[in-house]
């Protein structure tokens, strides 16, 4: 989640205004206070204190609502908009400009724990952002009904007032499909969709959509193909923005709430990627990093992103306020890989996220060379913080970058993938793609996140001349592999999954984008402490299946007719933090040519467990989800946003390439899905089919 400075509402806060009164506390009071004398309880009975609490904004002095204590009812002070952070100055001055020391508390309804408050600055701060449509106070009518009282003082009247949550609008409230269509000839549109957070701090999460120059099958020797546009387009668009449409046409031009970056003749991979890196200019707001071109990374101050959003500005990158990493000169005839970006955490301990990345390097004729890099996040900071291109030989020496160099003949390095710390040691584990035209050992490499720890430490360059050796003779690796497996391709192969099995361990899932065999499958791997303890093992993964270390999600053989049956990678749907739901795996299943893709959803928690784990497919009793697509080189894919109407559950965004053989052109189109939809139907068993629901309202 992008973090950025606590905006303070300034709606309707509380104010207030005090009086002198017996007994108050004096910390704040002047030097000299004038004494006074209490009469005798038995005598007179004690005066009632009288004092008035005033609420303002932090950024305005001037009181915006006050209640005092012949207040009968709880009077709203102030309004809490859903999903955003908030804070106000809740005070009673007394008669000398002094202020009385208060307490906050309630009629024992509860609805005080919601909040804390600091008695010597006046701060009355939200602890957490609160849901309309989940009302966490006391009778859930979306109103904080609370006291303020005079500090250590009992019996002293007190001043009852209330904070009410508002609503807004959000995506989904209406329809449960949100289509963002790419009518431009940048056919790329929803080949990369990245969750923003809310960066812009309105309650609403932000997305990142791109439409890539090449992307055709992300085959990097033939592009970009012919009759593509030779550069690609970055779509910022505002949460404000998705709210407000189930149709949003993106046509080369911007407008409020998007910033269009477009990318020219130099930036051949714009928009491929785009992750968020951190706040490493230490403004609040968190930057990002995107790829440019084939050696260049850009590095983006994430307050520039909103102001350019907000405003609806269209820019190329060299009008951007932003730093560059460069890669040239330390490869011959390199690649940078785009979709390979993997935030590492943060291993040489700088309080900053490290990044690992990939490139191929082409020597002659189909001899690919693969350089796993690793690259400090201190780099990242001060590429950004000079605002010129950097070359990332500077930093090999000094151990803030390093690089690790296969030579060999398969496409190692197509999307490096961050799986989470699926070997139990506190650090997070990559793996790579290893596919082959027509390889036996064709696979993926899994190596735990003290390789790069190690390497990032030893700084500089490594070469290694066998894949069994790669990344160097004592480190925790190991070679995954299919028996069954051949012809494979760099599509999507390997998804992170979090903690699907519920151990407290991470795990991951495989399988091969595009390939036509006797026993077409996907699995699930299960993460264990010993999983990457030895160097260099290979291991088949249908042997891991039948010792209960991995499920195999497998084509049923009535449905491998012809050879024309297929089984996509796993996709996820992960639940967010204290949501609704478990997670859901989406296992695509179907024929190649096929206007539609079918895919399964399973329970993560209804994963088998223990001994030969195979679950065929198609499912039974879960319902189908119906994924558009148009032929066998443009392929529909999933990727988790994380919950963009912040109602808990977990949304999908879909990606699906239109293809216009005639003119090699194609436009793009994103389909976002509610999640909650995506449950519900689920439960009910049905099949949903998020292509024909743009008009369909949300069901209640």
């Amino acid at each position: 989640m992008l973090r950025h400075s606590a905006a303070p509402i300034a709606i309707l806060a509380l104010m207030l205004t005090g009086c002198e009164s017996e007994g108050e506390d004096t910390s704040f009071a002047p030097e000299s206070t004038p004494s006074v004398e209490t009469p005798p309880a038995e005598e007179t009975p004690p005066a009632e204190t009288e004092y008035t609490v005033t609420v303002s904004s932090p950024e305005a002095e001037a009181p915006q609502a006050s209640a005092s204590t012949d207040s009968e009812t709880y009077r709203t002070l102030a309004t809490l908009p859903e999903n955003q952070a908030w804070t106000l100055i809740a005070r009673s001055p007394d008669s000398r400009g002094r202020f009385l020391t208060l307490r906050l508390t309630d009629a024992g309804n509860g609805d005080s724990e919601a909040f804390t408050y600091d008695n010597e600055t006046g701060e009355l701060t939200l602890r957490a952002p609160v849901d309309y449509e989940r009302p966490i106070d006391a009778d859930a009518d979306n109103a904080f009904e609370l006291l303020m009282e005079l500090s250590d003082i009992a019996g002293k009247p007190t001043v009852p007032f209330a904070l009410d949550v508002t609503d807004q609008k959000e995506v989904f409230e209406d329809y449960p499909v949100v289509w963002l269509n790419g009518d431009t000839e940048f056919g790329g549109l929803g080949r990369n969709i990245t969750p923003l957070g809310d960066i812009d701090g309105d309650g609403r999460p932000d997305l990142a959509v791109a439409a890539p120059g090449r992307h055709a099958r992300d085959a990097y020797t033939a592009l970009p193909p012919d009759g593509y546009h030779p550069a690609g387009e970055l779509y910022i668009v505002s949460g404000e923005v998705l709210s407000e449409t189930t149709l949003l046409e993106f046509d080369g031009t911007s407008g409020a709430g998007i910033w269009h970056i477009q990318g020219t003749e130099d930036d051949v991979n714009a928009g491929y990627n785009m992750m968020v890196i951190g706040d490493l200019d230490d403004d609040g707001v968190e930057d990002f990093i995107v790829s440019r071109d084939s050696a260049t990374i850009e590095v983006i101050s994430g307050a520039t992103l909103i102001d350019a959003m907000q405003a609806g500005t269209q820019s190329v990158f060299s009008e951007i306020a932003s730093g560059s990493l460069s890669l040239e000169g330390d490869t011959r005839g390199h690649d940078l890989d785009p979709r390979t970006f993997a935030l590492v955490g943060d291993l040489d301990e700088d309080g900053l996220e490290d990044l690992a990345f990939c490139a191929t390097e082409y020597r002659s004729g189909s001899t690919v060379d693969a350089h796993v890099f690793i690259v400090s996040g201190t780099v990242l900071k001060e590429v950004l913080s000079v605002e010129d291109t950097q070359s990332i030989s500077g930093f090999f020496d000094s151990g803030e970058a390093a690089y690790s160099v296969y030579t060999g003949n398969h496409r190692t390095c197509g999307p490096l993938t961050a799986l989470g710390d699926i070997d139990n040691d506190g650090l997070v584990d990559i793996a790579i793609p290893m596919p082959g035209p027509q390889a036996a050992d064709s696979g993926i490499l899994v190596y735990s996140g003290s390789v790069l720890q190690s390497l990032l430490e030893t700084g500089g360059r490594q070469q290694v001349t066998a894949f069994d050796l790669f990344l160097g003779a004592e480190q925790h690796f190991i070679h995954m592999t299919d028996s069954a497996a051949r012809a494979t391709e760099q599509h999507h192969m390997v998804t992170a999954l979090g903690d699907v099995t519920g151990d407290g361990i991470d795990d991951f899932s495989f399988g091969w984008g595009r390939y036509h065999t006797a026993d077409d499958s996907a699995y699930v791997v299960k993460g264990t402490a010993d999983l990457l303890a030895s160097s260099h093992d290979t291991i088949n993964i249908r042997s891991l299946v039948q010792s209960g270390g991995a499920v195999q999600l497998a084509a049923t053989p009535e449905n491998l007719a012809a050879n024309a049956y297929r089984v996509e990678p796993v996709h996820v749907m992960r639940a967010p933090e204290e949501g609704l739901h478990e997670t859901l795996l989406f296992v695509g299943a179907g024929v190649s040519t096929t206007t539609l893709f079918d895919s399964y959803s399973l329970a993560a928690g209804n994963l088998p467990e223990g001994g030969t784990a195979i679950m065929p497919l198609p499912l039974s009793g879960v319902g189908d989800f119906s994924i558009p697509r148009s032929n066998s080189r443009h392929l529909s894919y999933m990727t988790n946003i994380g919950d963009l109407n912040m109602d808990g559950y977990g949304d999908l965004a879909i990606g699906w390439d239109i293809a216009d053989s005639g003119n090699s052109e194609d436009s793009g189109t994103v389909l976002l899905v509610s999640g909650r939809e995506i449950i519900e139907a689920r439960d009910r068993g049905e099949t949903l089919q998020p292509s024909r629901m743009l008009q369909v309202p949300r069901a209640e």
